[in-house]
């Protein structure tokens, strides 16, 4: 089978004021932050969905403002002061993009760059509902997002948009505006809580990277139930998703109807391992009981005949000393167990997954050290819904996929397509507790997403 390998190196430096968001943006810097307490014994427990309510923060900080070093009590103190204090911040963020194509049109070569600009003003904040308990909490960042052109006219390949709402935008003068909104309500204790709201959620130890839930996925409309006890903890989570068309036809189009379910359970053996265990189902057109209980759904799949998609998987995280730890993730859509323990491995596993080391080192000008590798093989993510109404398995322009793993048709997780691999370096350097350089490189290969076959073959 012939291969292409596009190999690319990526580099990119970001700036980050930390003072934004928390319990509403699973990728504020408190969530980073979170994993490295965890990781050094700072912290005994983390919520194993993000983001986390106002009462779970606040814990945390208590426990940080206890146990944490200077640097550590130092930036919980700013965080715990920001949720307790004003219940409204006004907020300014200014993003850029440039992209640069180049192709040859009748023997020419023709040069394109463009540059796009996007401010972003809005209020955001945390808050109690209730005077003198945060059993009700709330988080809300309410804003816009001004620009000449659509974000996702510029977005890089295999790149999430920054912003939310990126569809259907109102028109101002030259620009294009549209609103970008994230609530979230949480109601309950530390150890058991209901969160209900629109806004981005991740799972996984890599954040903005993972391979099951994405905290830089598109937004969604979600409701969950958190449990935590001593060691263990389990969560249950639906979401509301936009269906796509599955090729041609009105692609920019959405239809209701489409769902993705959720459950995990976790356990930390001892303080240098733990594991998860989670499902996840994609289904649509219907409503099914499965994906609000805690019930097996590849086992209720069989009961009654459905063929959605159904994926789970493993996650694990060993941590040989204090601040380091191995990290993997593997997440499988369709395996033949027959054929695995035949020790047949081109049996076409449909399989994502990333391990590497994450290190979050006390005291140091690095605050987290990222070496990953992951891979997506062939179809992974990639069911196709049929035409109901041909006695032939059809795919037709404009038929809503309600299978595949997309919400608005942008990627729920791994941001790269099946068949690819890569291998990334990230570096967090925190000059000081209020200030943030990202610097990331990664080396990838992609391959035909349907391994050898032409386009027609596909199709």
């Amino acid at each position: 089978m012939k291969k292409l390998f596009v190999c690319s190196v990526l580099f990119g430096l970001a700036l980050s004021c930390l003072f934004s968001q928390v319990s509403v943006d699973p990728s504020d810097d408190f969530y980073c932050l979170a994993y490295s307490w965890k990781s050094r014994g700072v912290i005994t427990q983390l919520p194993p969905m993000r983001p986390y309510p106002v009462q779970n923060i606040k814990d945390i900080l208590d426990q940080v403002l206890e146990n944490g070093t200077e640097s550590d009590r130092e930036y919980a103190a700013s965080v715990y002061e920001r949720m307790t204090g004003k219940k409204l911040y006004a907020y300014l963020d200014v993003d850029g993009m440039m992209k640069y194509e180049s192709e040859k049109k009748n023997g020419n070569k023709e040069n394109d760059f463009g540059k796009n600009v996007y401010i972003c003003p809005g209020i955001e904040g945390d808050l109690s509902l209730f005077d003198g308990t945060d059993m009700a909490s709330m988080g809300y960042e309410i804003g816009m997002t001004i620009a000449p052109d659509p974000e996702r006219d510029f977005m890089p390949e295999n790149s999430f948009p920054s912003h939310d709402a990126i569809y259907d935008p109102a028109k101002f003068g030259p620009c294009t505006m549209y609103l970008d909104v994230n609530t979230a309500v949480a109601y309950g204790s530390k150890d058991l809580f209901f969160q209900g709201g629109m806004y981005r959620s991740g799972y996984g130890n890599y954040l903005g990277q993972g391979i099951v839930l994405n905290d830089n996925r598109f937004h969604s409309t979600n409701m969950s139930l958190t449990w935590l006890k001593g060691r263990l903890s389990y969560t249950q989570m639906i979401s509301m998703l936009g269906a796509t068309s599955s090729y041609g036809g009105n692609s920019g189009s959405l239809d209701t109807g489409k769902r993705i379910g959720f459950h995990s359970i976790s356990y930390d053996v001892n303080e240098w391992f733990d594991f998860s265990f989670f499902e996840t189902v994609i289904i649509g057109n219907r409503f099914d009981i499965c994906t609000v209980l805690p019930v097996p759904y590849m086992i209720s799949q069989e009961l009654t005949g459905a063929g959605d998609g159904v994926f789970m998987g493993l996650t694990f995280n060993v941590k040989p000393f204090k601040g380091l730890s191995w990290a993997s993730e593997i997440m499988v859509d369709d395996f033949d167990v027959d054929e695995f323990f035949k020790f047949n491995f081109d049996a076409k596993y449909r399989v994502a997954a990333r391990t590497g080391f994450i290190w979050t080192p006390e005291q140091s000008f690095f605050s987290k050290v990222i070496l990953d590798y992951v891979f997506v093989t062939p179809y992974t993510y990639s069911h196709w819904e049929y035409d109901r109404n041909s006695n032939n398995a059809v795919i037709k322009p404009g038929i809503r996929n309600y299978q595949n793993y997309t919400n608005n048709g942008i990627k729920i997780g791994s941001q790269y397509e099946p068949n690819s691999d890569a291998i990334e370096l990230s570096f967090d350097i925190r000059p000081t507790s209020k200030l943030k350089f990202n610097v990331r490189t990664s080396l990838s290969r992609h391959a035909n997403i349907c391994e050898s076959l032409t386009e027609a073959e596909a199709l």
